[in-house]
């Protein structure tokens, strides 16, 4: 897992939560049945005061020292956003969370929260909040019913089989119609913890097993686990069906070690060095993920950096493990109360944790102090406003035909070496500012409002029609702008955020499908002279739904700005313009080309709007671009309007009547 987030190797590394679910299962389970067989009950003050100690303060130290990296590093918005997840994650919420707001586990493009992996932890732990009472439950009714306190590990794993079959089933369900929330579900993932439950409920029974099968069992399962790491990638359905192959795999290691006198042939799993691993592996589970992440958007990746950080995130697992974890885990606190017995000793560390305590304090003193003393860039002089037509205010400047000069300042801008004061937004507004103005956003909801969604001479003569995803939905400031209110053009807005052309019948029956079936309605109705289609994503199915459309009408093809590098990721208190400019890829706009020749429509080559010579700057004369890595802002928008009228003008899109 942890090569995974630092590699992106192996493929299916991101299966080692499941791993970890079901040890989890196992062991925890086993402790609850024990405690029960040996006093005929369960402490439930006793088990969740040894999970405060085993899980939280490791927790939060490493919460705590990433909010304060990421307000040292990250710009306000994702600082503030990491604040909120680590409350999230501290509250045992953040897989709910993270569904909630549609966090893709495997996406490229979005900036990744440096607590997002503790996800995991919020469903462990969510498990067992029910799982004891559950047992507990069960062993009432039992005595309640067969007069009998005998045989709890019958009951207990009887109703683990039974739930955990649910949840599976559930987890193939929910994988299908929402793997979104599937993946970060608790009900998707109780049956990987069930699965360790219900071995542990059964370890009486695994003594049993010959000595001669344990190696075999244990080769066979290591070798499941190991062809889950390559052969379960980002595509893969998960976690229903796929992560069956780590889960019995994981409880077929666990199997042959269970009961076993001698661990013959199992010494890749019972060596010292395996021992220490698993001693220190939730520590370094914790520090791996904020040390990636921030160190990424630091210093970038690489083979050096790369090893640089597995050495810090690595030192920092080692040093917490044994300064924080395993003392306060072994300590009196908590021990016979929720106050605790504060005994002598129990929160001293020896002498040689004292030094090394104090070392790391000093380093990592002495790099919060380095970090805070490095001057922020001074700035240029503020930028002149200009005005919203984008061109330059001086008369020499007016003469240039607009690209021209829409292609110098962006030069300009790429050799800008610091950021300038006086941008429109300012950068850490644009972070957090919508996609459109106020009065396109709500056309993206429910059946559009024509009235509202038409902007233009109501008279016109002639009708413009943008339709696609988000990127549609920026692209209509720009376009109501270029067009003006009187040319004899009106734009109508028919986008929806998140809802890219697709053939309708390929989705489930939703907002997106239904928008997608009105949008062909709309057309065949209003008979547009031009269509605006942006977002496109999937060009055979695209087509599938515009072959739809039987009206004649001229379909322009429009792709959004290059989406190669995010403002949100690349902006931070300690970078540059240099850092967040992009670059033109080389498959920019071919799915756009290829629809445009099938259906003898227009494509038009947007990346001059946005970069000069394959390189694009995040702002022009003062004017933000992007709020993302694909979203233009409004700002943007009306600047380079004047450059989209002339560019649809001179290809001969539109004709504008003179005036």
């Amino acid at each position: 897992m942890i090569l995974d987030h630092l590699l992106g190797w192996p493929s299916g590394g991101f299966v080692g939560v499941d791993i970890f679910f079901v040890l989890s299962g196992f062991l925890i389970t086993g402790l609850l049945l024990r405690e029960y067989e040996r006093t005929g009950r369960i402490s439930f003050s006793g088990f969740y005061r040894r999970r405060i100690k085993r899980i939280l303060p490791a927790a939060m130290l490493v919460l705590v020292l990433t909010v304060a990296g990421a307000f040292l590093v990250f710009n306000d918005a994702r600082a503030k956003s990491t604040l909120v997840d680590s409350v999230w994650a501290l509250l045992f919420g953040a897989n709910w969370h993270q569904a909630i707001v549609g966090t893709d586990y495997f996406a490229v493009g979005d900036p990744e929260s440096p607590v997002q992996h503790y996800w995991s932890l919020a469903v462990e732990e969510q498990f067992y909040i029910v799982w004891p009472w559950l047992m507990v439950a069960l062993f009432m009714v039992a005595a309640r019913l067969f007069n009998s306190r005998d045989r709890p590990r019958l009951i207990a794993g009887s109703a683990m089989l039974a739930l955990s079959i649910a949840s599976f089933a559930w987890s193939v369900f929910e994988t299908s119609t929402s793997p979104t929330t599937a993946y970060f579900s608790t009900f998707s993932r109780a049956w990987e913890l069930g699965v360790g439950a219900f071995l542990a409920c059964a370890s009486t029974l695994l003594p049993r097993l010959p000595a001669a099968l344990r190696p075999y069992l244990a080769w066979a399962g290591l070798a499941g686990i190991i062809a889950s790491l390559f052969t379960i990638n980002a595509e893969t359905a998960f976690p229903g069906p796929s992560a069956a192959l780590p889960v019995l795999s994981t409880a077929l290691v666990i199997a042959a070690g269970t009961g076993a006198a001698t661990h013959r042939g199992l010494a890749p799993l019972t060596n010292r060095v395996s021992g220490y691993i698993g001693g220190v592996s939730y520590s370094l589970y914790l520090w791996h993920f904020p040390v990636i992440i921030i160190g990424t958007t630091l210093f970038g990746n690489g083979p050096v950096q790369n090893a640089v950080m597995a050495l810090v995130f690595t030192t920092g697992a080692i040093y917490a493990y044994h300064l924080v974890e395993d003392p306060i885990r072994r300590s009196d606190w908590l021990k016979d109360g929720w106050h605790g017995r504060r005994s002598r000793g129990a929160w001293i560390a020896p002498a040689t944790y004292k030094m090394t305590a104090f070392s790391l304090l000093v380093v990592v003193t002495a790099g919060a102090v380095w970090i805070s003393l490095i001057p922020t860039k001074p700035s240029v002089a503020a930028v002149a406003p200009v005005p919203i037509s984008g061109i330059p205010a001086d008369a020499a400047a007016t003469t240039k035909p607009q690209m021209e000069a829409l292609q110098a300042n962006l030069a300009k801008a790429l050799a800008t070496p610091e950021w300038p004061e006086g941008l429109r937004p300012a950068l850490d507004e644009a972070l957090v500012s919508p996609q459109a103005p106020p009065d396109v956003a709500p056309c993206s909801d429910g059946v559009v409002d024509e009235t509202q969604c038409t902007w233009g001479d109501p008279q016109a003569e002639h009708t413009a029609m943008t339709i696609g995803n988000s990127i549609s939905m920026t692209y209509v400031e720009a376009l109501r702008t270029a067009l003006g209110t009187d040319d004899g053009w009106n734009l109508m807005s028919y986008g929806k955020f998140g809802c890219p052309i697709v053939d309708s019948e390929s989705i489930p029956v939703d907002e997106c499908s239904e928008r997608l079936d009105q949008t062909v309605d709309a057309i065949n109705r209003v008979h547009p002279d031009v269509v605006f289609i942006a977002g496109v994503e999937d060009g055979p199915s695209a087509k599938i739904q515009l072959d739809k459309v039987t009206v004649s009408t001229m379909f322009v093809f429009l792709p959004g700005p290059p989406g190669d590098n995010d403002l949100s990721t690349c902006y931070t208190r300690l970078s540059s313009p240099a850092d967040c400019a992009g670059s033109v890829q080389g498959n920019f706009g071919s799915v756009e080309k290829g629809l445009a020749k099938a259906f003898d429509g227009s494509y038009v080559d947007s990346s001059g709007w946005f970069c000069h010579e394959g390189r694009c700057p995040s702002f022009v004369e003062g004017t933000v671009m992007k709020l993302d890595a694909r979203h233009m802002t409004p700002e943007y928008a009306r600047y380079i309007a004047p450059v989209i009228r002339e560019n649809l003008e001179q290809s001969g899109i539109i004709q504008f009547t003179a005036k």
